[in-house]
């Protein structure tokens, strides 16, 4: 890590539901990092440093069906979404001996002080890393097939409440 870097330039986080992505940009998000003790400047409180890493909270409902596709057919072997909602799983076993869950699988999508973002960007003007660039806005696609955004490696599960 360098000891310089500044803040990063935005973070977006798509909750993996039917709703649009919580998007906080650089005027708000501050150099989030171990220590905060000034010995560089990206450590400073002139940088904005601030100790510890970000939090954000997200409470997830299950309606049954309501709203949702069926979840049929939209995760891949790897266990990873093609979908960019969540979905019904009709054929899910709960606990209480009934069938059906809300399946869920949030994304994040961080953009860095020099541009990059996580991600792949295949055939990208750096490779496969993604780029916030004038000419190649990589780092705003919106949600979608080609969104660099990382899905989360697992699924929420929600159960509807009875």
């Amino acid at each position: 890590m360098n000891a310089d870097q500044m803040p990063i330039r935005s973070m977006i986080f798509d909750w993996g539901e039917n709703r649009e992505a919580l998007t906080i940009d650089n005027s708000t998000i501050p150099n989030h990092l171990p220590e905060c003790n000034g010995a560089t400047f990206g450590t400073s409180s002139a940088a904005g440093c601030t100790k510890g890493a970000v939090h954000l909270i997200n409470s997830y409902t299950c309606e049954g069906q309501v709203g949702l596709t069926r979840c049929d057919g939209v995760w891949n072997d790897a266990g990873a979404s093609i979908a960019t909602a969540g979905c019904w799983d009709a054929d899910y076993p709960r606990e209480d001996g009934g069938l059906g869950a809300c399946i869920y699988q949030p994304r994040i999508k961080i953009t860095d002080n020099w541009g990059y973002c996580n991600g792949s960007c295949p055939g990208g003007v750096e490779g496969n890393l993604c780029f916030e660039g004038a000419l190649v806005p990589e780092c705003s696609i919106p949600s979608g097939a080609d969104d660099p955004s990382t899905p989360f490696a697992n699924r929420l599960i929600v159960t509807p409440q009875e």
